[in-house]
């Protein structure tokens, strides 16, 4: 993903008002790349459908790469982590040495990402501006009536706008001082109710090797 990621690792935020993100009902979210300068025709920019489920479950799945001949599939099943390409079908799978293990998916999640970046998760990201006692505003973007939210920690700012009626989210955005280095656009963002845990295990036709210790 381009400058942002979803971070396989055992991270444990530590905030204040704000322990992390572990959705009682399975959240399905798709979402894309929709930083400005960003190729709407690449391969970045293509949608992508993430499934969280408590602090336990996730599942990731990428767009194929029709350069590298690559689709990635990435599956969380704590403390077990399987890192799958589906056109080869081949793939990897780590223990989480991390305790307590727990899936953690900052939209921001850059490399060296701060703890405030690190704490804005897929999943949770009302319950994080709510968390944080932000009042929001309203406004009018691509005539849609939206609640928008910001919350600053040094030069970061994370904005967030959600649908006013649904309270789902619609638009994210990661700014450094006056400057809009990431945004984040939501295709759909769903709640199940009964959750398939079969989502949550490597493929059976996927050849799998173990990661060396």
């Amino acid at each position: 993903m381009r400058n942002f990621a979803i971070v396989l690792l055992g991270l444990m935020c530590p905030f204040s008002l704000w322990a992390g993100c572990a959705p009682e009902k399975m959240v399905k979210v798709v979402f894309r790349d929709g930083t400005p300068g960003v190729d709407a025709e690449s391969v970045a920019a293509k949608p992508k459908t993430l499934y969280r489920y408590q602090g336990r479950y996730a599942r990731l799945e990428e767009p194929e790469d029709p350069v590298r001949k690559t689709r990635r599939l990435l599956i969380a099943n704590e403390p077990d982590l399987w890192n799958i390409d589906l056109v080869s079908k081949t793939g990897q799978h780590h223990v989480d040495k991390e305790k307590p293990s727990q899936f953690r998916s900052p939209v921001f999640g850059t490399p060296g990402a701060t703890e405030f970046l690190k704490g804005f998760e897929f999943g949770c990201e009302l319950e994080f501006m709510k968390a944080k006692s932000v009042t929001p505003e309203t406004a009018t973007i691509e005539g849609k009536t939206l609640d928008t939210y910001r919350v600053s920690e040094g030069d970061q700012t994370i904005y967030l706008a959600v649908d006013t009626q649904l309270q789902k989210p619609v638009i994210a955005a990661l700014e450094h001082g006056d400057k809009q280095v990431n945004v984040v656009k939501y295709v759909a963002y769903d709640t199940v109710s009964n959750p398939n845990l079969e989502l949550f295990k490597a493929p059976t036709e996927v050849t799998v090797k173990e990661e060396k210790p």
